[in-house]
């Protein structure tokens, strides 16, 4: 697996610029047979599974870009592990409302357990990660980043080296599927993350985030973008802010350019 690595993104950008290439071709009257090709490629990847009409059943009614819609990712962070990001995030804002400070939580953790279905651990698998980039698939470390800073910010996850502090949290957090559960794969959109924080005094701190929780939190765009570009100024931000709110076919043609170098 990639996950974690410099070729992951740029598997993505493989596959966008295939897709850019096709559309360049078939503008260019580039043509092809069309007679078997589905069936062949169906063959080749799943002879003994595929289901050629499930392609076409339902087509259209509704576009899933339009129901549900997209989706956008709150965090710098595997998708995977976002559930339990929110969770720890609710856990630490519940051990600041006491009147405690993030050192002491450090301190009287014993121990932290994240359970949720099997396997919905596969894509953030990375247990001791010792880079950021490595770190963003890592179910440990995003959860003691949350705890300790309050925030996944995209500087935490480049190229360097993990913080300490953090990779030291991390150690202390144990993976349990909750075989009640069934399986990730089965349903991911019954997923769920459940955090336990056992206390040196015998208490506990527990979270449980559900993805229909997760995705009912919303994404606020303009702030992400903020974030992406730290050291733009005001009227830079608010140029992009514009342009990417797609309100004309000038904003589209200007976010090509850019794409485009």
């Amino acid at each position: 697996m990639q996950f974690g690595s410099d070729i992951k993104p740029l598997h993505a950008g493989f596959a966008a610029r295939a897709a850019v290439t096709a559309v360049q071709l078939a503008q260019h009257g580039v043509t092809a047979s069309t007679t078997g090709a589905l069936e062949s490629f169906l063959a080749a990847y799943s002879p003994d599974t595929h289901q050629p009409q499930r392609l076409t059943d339902g087509w259209g009614a509704p576009w899933r870009i339009v129901t549900p819609g997209l989706e956008f990712k709150p965090w710098p962070t595997c998708s995977g592990t976002h559930g339990a990001a929110l969770a720890a995030l609710r856990l630490r804002a519940q051990w600041l409302a006491t009147g405690n400070d993030i050192d002491n939580l450090t301190h009287a953790t014993e121990c932290i357990d994240v359970a949720f279905p099997p396997g919905g651990d596969v894509a953030a698998f990375v247990r001791q990660p010792t880079t950021g980039v490595e770190a963003r698939f890592s179910l440990e470390y995003v959860i003691a980043e949350c705890l300790l800073q309050g925030e996944l910010a995209l500087t935490r996850f480049a190229a360097h080296a993990v913080d300490p502090a953090t990779a030291a949290l991390a150690a202390r957090i144990t993976r349990t599927p909750d075989h009640s559960a069934p399986p990730d794969a089965q349903n991911p959109g019954a997923r769920f993350h459940r955090l336990t924080l056992q206390l040196s005094n015998g208490e506990q701190l527990i979270s449980q985030i559900t993805r229909q929780a997760l995705l009912a939190q919303g994404v606020d765009l303009e702030e992400k973008l903020r974030q992406c570009l730290p050291d733009a100024d005001d009227a830079t931000l608010e140029h992009w802010l514009a342009i990417t709110r797609l309100n004309s076919a000038e904003d589209v043609q200007a976010i090509r350019d850019l794409l485009l170098g």
